[in-house]
């Protein structure tokens, strides 16, 4: 599975496929939900595309991004040229086959992207625009854009989230060693500049498009925590930009985990609230984090109680767990509650050898931030849950627990 942190936009060429950007963009519903046999976007997914949460100025998410955006416009005197108004809609050629992911990947599946057409999707990873900024001759550039992939239910994963994609070309025939030590420096000097004399260890690891690749963990809050990947950008990516003889390295950096914590946000949904009492908490820092300057805490809205209910049921006969699509249940669950769910997860698994059936069952979270939830609302919802389960995957229904 490729990393999180490492993942670019899309200028349409066709004209049907302007036409769509146009009425993603209008105020009109989305036509990202279509009547095909590839389109597996929600309702849910479709009302996040466009609200670009990156540029609400009091959201931690912006905040963060203008925080990175300043080092390097500062340090490297306005070098890098920045994108951030690409179309969330890419083709399956710059997602994929421009960056070099193999036929075969799992990211490719519908199971894991989501796919409008045949041919378009949302796109997973910034890195769908790296080919297409690197055509127009750009040396030094980023892009910052919402992504979308589709995820189980927790406090930190959500099913989009938002990257930046730092790319610099050097001079032609740099050394392998002479791209990388360049691009650890200018890692190592964000690292600096967003969290102080912290300790930082380089990672080994694997992407399609660079090679070699490596991740980037810090120790914060004293644990060490995923920072971002990078590596010295493919030949074959280079040339599929028609710059076969150029080389460099890039590296992508998801936000929301790192906001949760720098700001101490403890539920990565917060990052969607509108809720003034959420946003003004950040008041003090909104045109960008300083170096030195104290970073305000999360305080919680209120603390109101989550509520809990188990589903049970089991797989079609044959199905293993293994087989089972869980991302699509986790995509029921979000559709079907609004978002107040929490997190959902697995509290029992046994096989039933007189029915020969793989029974699962599940303990769901829900929880506002605002607001009590009523019993009886979530009872509802569970309902509903239960049913769009039963005729969505076919799963065989066990007891109601409400």
């Amino acid at each position: 599975m490729l990393s999180r942190s490492f993942y670019v936009c899309y200028s349409a060429s066709k004209r049907s496929f302007v036409n769509l950007v146009k009425f993603i963009h209008s105020e009109s519903s989305y036509p990202l939900i279509q009547n095909n046999e590839y389109n597996n976007i929600s309702s849910s997914i479709a009302k996040k595309v466009g609200v670009n949460i990156y540029k609400q100025e009091l959201n931690p998410i912006c905040i963060l991004k203008k925080t990175i955006l300043s080092y390097f416009l500062n340090k490297y005197d306005h070098e890098f040229s920045v994108y951030e108004d690409f179309s969330p809609i890419v083709t399956t050629k710059q997602a994929f086959d421009d960056i070099l992911i193999p036929k075969d990947h799992v990211s490719r599946r519908k199971s894991d992207s989501y796919y409008v057409d045949a041919t378009h999707v949302l796109r997973p990873h910034t890195s769908a625009h790296q080919v297409e900024v690197l055509q127009q001759n750009v040396n030094s550039f980023i892009v910052v854009g919402d992504v979308y992939r589709r995820d189980e239910v927790n406090k930190t994963h959500s099913p989009a989230f938002t990257q930046m994609e730092i790319v610099r070309v050097l001079e032609r025939n740099s050394s392998s060693d002479v791209i990388i030590n360049d691009m650890k420096g200018v890692v190592e000097g964000l690292i600096k500049y967003l969290l102080g004399n912290v300790e930082h260890r380089w990672v080994d690891a694997y992407f399609p498009f660079t090679n070699p690749s490596l991740e980037v963990e810090v120790m914060y809050n004293q644990k060490w925590m995923e920072l971002l990947g990078s590596g010295v950008i493919e030949n074959q990516v280079m040339a599929n930009a028609g710059r076969p003889k150029d080389c460099g390295w890039a590296l992508g950096i998801g936000l929301e985990r790192l906001a949760m914590s720098l700001f101490q946000i403890p539920d990565i949904r917060l990052f969607w609230s509108t809720d003034p009492r959420f946003l003004n908490q950040f008041k003090s820092v909104k045109d960008g984090l300083k170096p030195g300057e104290a970073i305000p805490v999360f305080q919680p809205l209120s603390k109101y109680p989550a509520c809990y209910k188990d589903i049970s049921f089991y797989l079609p006969a044959n199905m293993t767990p293994e087989q089972f699509a869980y991302n699509d249940m986790y995509e029921i669950v979000r559709d079907e509650s609004n978002e107040l769910v929490e997190s959902i997860d697995l509290i029992d698994s046994f096989f039933n050898k007189k029915t020969q059936k793989q029974s699962l069952c599940y303990r769901i979270s829900y929880r506002s931030h605002t607001r009590n939830l009523l019993n009886s609302e979530i009872d509802q919802i569970q309902m509903q849950i239960r049913a769009s389960l039963a005729s969505k995957l076919h799963v065989e229904l066990r007891f109601c627990v409400c």
